[in-house]
């Protein structure tokens, strides 16, 4: 097994530790195939009672997923180069492994102290416990290289309140660990040099002959800060991006955004006009048509998206520039007159033969 993603049992605790600094623990085909193997026998180990995934770097949990090589493939396949085999099977994987953590039946324990973005929110978010710090720096950037916030984004930004998700998904916008907690992506917050102590608590439990429930209530009540005490300034701006995000059509959104006073909306706004007409148009339209949707069958719609996103010269150029180049200077092939209403339908059926699921 890769040293990228350390793996052990101590005491009746699976633990996963993400173990790939340089790449600020961006996920690679080979950490999520051993990540899925680690939770199937988690699941399957009687003595196994919880799961907890944490990093070894001090930067980062999760940069997201491994995507500059994924996009280097696609460019090859767009080229006539060569087959799709990475770019098919690690969204395959990928949303295999998210669906894994979703349906755990024992207690999975995230500990984000440090950026998570992205594939980082698949690998957290869906589990039944996410813990956070002020370290943490939150986002989902997909918009700005050509592609669209997945990995369940579906799920977890249609369960916000009203217009946030539609602002986090279509702006990029970076949040904190307080923020998150406010806003229901994140179930406890502690401090960073609390989280470590906590980390070590749980190793030193005795998972094997105590009920898990009452280890962790125990011990996060002992570490946790109460919510209240928490200051998070997105909070004040939640009735704004309720009126300001509301509709179908990113170019309304926008237009909208022009006419408020609001300073969150204006750097929102910015940050828009330099993101890919593409994938803003159909982050908000999946959006939209799977809000209510049952897990899995939002996780197959998104993984049509992904293959379909493989063949589009949007994806490739977005992470040239943001990515590989960093010149920032991404060139847009298609803009919003050039994107049919019916795009996100014609897409699902176009890929309907696809399944996630075996």
């Amino acid at each position: 097994m890769s040293d990228s993603v350390k793996i052990k049992i101590q005491k009746g605790l699976g633990v996963i530790t993400l173990n790939r600094p340089q790449a600020l623990n961006a996920l690679s085909l080979e950490m999520i195939m051993a990540m899925r193997s680690a939770l199937s026998d988690f699941e399957n180990d009687d003595n196994v009672q919880a799961v907890m995934v944490t990093s070894a770097s001090e930067k980062a949990f999760c940069a997201g997923g491994d995507v500059k090589s994924v996009a280097l493939e696609a460019k090859r396949m767009q080229d006539g180069a060569k087959d799709a085999d990475l770019c098919e099977q690690i969204f395959y994987h990928e949303y295999n492994l998210n669906t894994q953590i979703h349906d755990l039946k024992k207690p999975y324990i995230s500990f984000i102290d440090g950026i998570c973005m992205g594939g980082g929110m698949g690998i957290s978010q869906h589990g039944s416990h996410c813990i956070v710090s002020e370290k943490t720096t939150f986002a989902m950037p997909e918009v700005f290289i050509g592609f669209f916030p997945d990995v369940g984004s579906g799920h977890i930004f249609n369960r916000l309140q009203a217009g946030v998700g539609e602002w986090l998904l279509l702006s990029g916008a970076r949040i904190n660990g307080a923020d998150m907690l406010h806003l229901g992506l994140a179930d406890y917050y502690i401090e960073s040099r609390g989280m470590q102590a906590l980390q070590k608590s749980l190793l030193n439990s005795d998972w094997e002959r105590a009920e898990p429930v009452s280890i962790l209530v125990s011990q996060l009540s002992t570490y946790c800060e109460e919510k209240v005490m928490v200051k998070s300034d997105i909070v004040d701006h939640i009735d704004v991006m309720a009126d300001i995000f509301s509709g179908d059509d990113v170019r309304n959104i926008m237009h909208k955004m022009k006419k408020s006073d609001s300073e969150i909306v204006s750097e929102a706004l910015k940050r828009m006009k330099s993101a890919c007409p593409l994938s803003m148009h159909l982050t908000l339209s999946h959006l939209r048509q799977v809000n209510g949707m049952d897990f899995r069958d939002i996780m197959q719609r998104e993984y049509r998206l992904s293959q379909y996103f493989m063949k589009q010269p949007e994806f490739y150029e977005g992470v040239r520039a943001v990515l590989i180049e960093k010149s920032n200077d991404a060139d847009w092939q298609r803009g919003f007159d050039d994107l049919d209403d019916h795009l996100y339908e014609d897409i699902q059926n176009a890929y309907s033969s696809l399944s996630l699921y075996e």
